[in-house]
């Protein structure tokens, strides 16, 4: 990676994150999904089935339509691997819904630079997850 503090890898996992976090308050579908990359694959789904860049963007467009996801954000755990168009790093992302539901994902990220020069997110591997239950009232 080069001299440029805008190409270190934290200011790139921070920037990507910082799109998802905002895209997801917003509700903003379309620059939700610019972060996405086309080839997408997210592994470990509870229902063993392999999530798509179609199925992700059929969701997240449900979600943002009845309101039910509330917020997502990211606790960072550690930077595996870095090289000039791709990152591997692991992290909890943590999804509240308007019933008050928590779910806390651990998982392994990869971010790809991709032809147009930006950061998406090419794979996901879910390693575990929880469910916390709060009041909202």
């Amino acid at each position: 990676m080069s001299s440029n503090p805008d190409n270190a890898p934290q200011t790139i996992i921070a920037t990507w994150i910082a799109g998802i976090t905002t895209s997801v308050k917003n509700r903003n579908l379309e620059a939700h999904m610019q972060l996405v990359s086309p080839t997408v694959q997210v592994y470990g789904m509870p229902s063993k089935a392999v999530i798509d860049f179609k199925e992700w963007r059929t969701r997240r467009k449900v979600e943002f339509k009845s309101g039910e996801l509330l917020s997502i954000n990211y606790e960072i755990q550690r930077i595996i691997t870095t090289m000039p168009r791709r990152i591997t790093f692991t992290a909890v992302e943590n999804l509240l819904n308007n019933t008050g539901k928590l779910i806390r994902l651990d998982k392994t990220i990869i971010l790809e630079k991709e032809a147009d020069g930006v950061w998406r997110v090419v794979e996901e591997s879910i390693k575990d997850w929880k469910v916390k239950k709060y009041d909202t009232k």
